[in-house]
């Protein structure tokens, strides 16, 4: 048998931080923690109901596998990856009613980024619910005459990968999208990767920063707060390349 146990994300993943490490991760045990409602997705509800650091902690456990599905078909197909493989999972999903992502098509493979829409200027590669963000972005950018790449690196391992550097060696500029905080994550993830193989390319960190108190609302509200919603994505993706090719030239 497997067990799989779950809760609100952030209880799952922090209240049980602990527990996690001295059990599952110690014992190498194939324990699925499942995480519901991940990032900003309890909304109003309030920070103690925001799973925004959950991500970075667990990726932090040697051996734990952390993953983030961006819709109920790659969930589907994850959870069947989970069932074929021996260590800890951390599986954080959202709260229910999420969008499939358009190309995405439930493809998964660990290690490795999906690639959902191809593109020459910018690669938005994108974690959990803001794959769905990256890719509306990419078709604004597309509206001013950019064209924007958009990957899905739903699982992240705790170091850089083989398939990971050959993704980001294609591209000039990489904007990183993850529904928490950028220590840890996505983001931490790819600088690691740029770092250690030498990559000529630049990375822009879309995440949330600053205290997590303070004012609350809906999920689209926190997020268009702190500028992870499709619009301020495209503006930050058109802003970087506009600045290029003078940064180049100088």
């Amino acid at each position: 048998y497997r067990p799989f146990i779950y809760s609100i994300a952030n209880f799952a993943a922090l209240r049980c931080f602990e527990q996690i490490r001295n059990g599952p991760v110690l014992h190498r045990l194939p324990v699925c923690v499942v995480g519901i409602g991940g990032g900003y997705a309890y909304g109003a509800a309030g920070p103690s109901h925001h799973a925004l650091e959950d991500l970075g902690a667990l990726r932090a456990l040697p051996g734990m596998r952390v993953v983030a599905p961006a819709d109920p078909a790659q969930t589907r197909t994850v959870v069947s990856a989970v069932l074929r493989q021996e260590d800890p999972v951390y599986l954080r999903v959202g709260k229910g009613g999420n969008a499939a992502v358009p190309g995405l098509d439930g493809r998964f493979a660990w290690n490795e980024p999906a690639i959902i829409r191809e593109g020459t200027d910018i690669l938005f590669l994108a974690t959990g619910a803001m794959a769905l963000e990256s890719r509306a972005a990419a078709e604004l950018l597309a509206a001013r005459g950019l064209s924007a790449a958009v990957g899905v690196m739903a699982h992240l391992p705790a170091e850089s990968t083989p398939e990971l550097v050959d993704v980001l060696r294609r591209h000039g500029t990489v904007l990183t999208a993850e529904e928490g905080t950028l220590t840890g994550g996505l983001s931490s993830l790819v600088g690691q990767a740029i770092a250690r193989e030498g990559l000529a390319c630049r990375l822009l960190c879309a995440g949330v920063t600053g205290r997590l108190a303070g004012p609350v609302g809906s999920r689209n509200h926190m997020l268009q707060r702190q500028g992870l919603d499709a619009a301020s994505l495209a503006s930050m993706a058109a802003a970087r390349l506009n600045q290029a090719p003078a940064a180049r030239a100088a």
